[in-house]
């Protein structure tokens, strides 16, 4: 769980890391690399519900799987974004595929772990 929250972190960040290189590779605007940090967080937080419902209908395990999947693929498609509407839109599709991760986590840490330690072992997770 621990690694899988540490690519995720990393994905939600490293875009701050490429942006020097996008300015350069694909002519990004300053304005346009707000947008797509920005609208990264609205699809998650656009998803967060409908993410939870899934999450309860199809179970941890498997959809820890399909969202780790999903961004993993979106974060990979990023290497080949030619413009800023693609980047935009790869943004929004990033933030999506990695809305319902968190709560997974969280799902799992409660299956796992009994109500006494719960709380410490979320704690200690998300600490890193």
């Amino acid at each position: 769980m621990f690694i899988m929250y540490f690519v995720a972190f990393i994905d939600r960040v490293n875009v701050g890391f490429a942006k020097d290189a996008m300015k350069l590779d694909i002519g990004l605007s300053e304005s346009a690399f707000a947008l797509g940090a920005g609208i990264f967080f609205a699809a998650y937080a656009l998803f967060g519900i409908p993410a939870n419902l899934i999450l309860n209908k199809i179970g941890a395990q498997k959809w820890l799987s399909i969202t780790t999947a999903i961004w993993g693929l979106l974060s990979a498609m990023t290497g080949f974004v030619t413009s800023e509407t693609q980047f935009i839109i790869l943004r929004f599709l990033l933030g999506l595929g990695e809305a319902g991760f968190y709560p997974g986590i969280l799902l799992l840490a409660s299956i796992y772990f009994p109500n006494k330690v719960r709380g410490s072992v979320v704690g200690i997770f998300v600490l890193g």
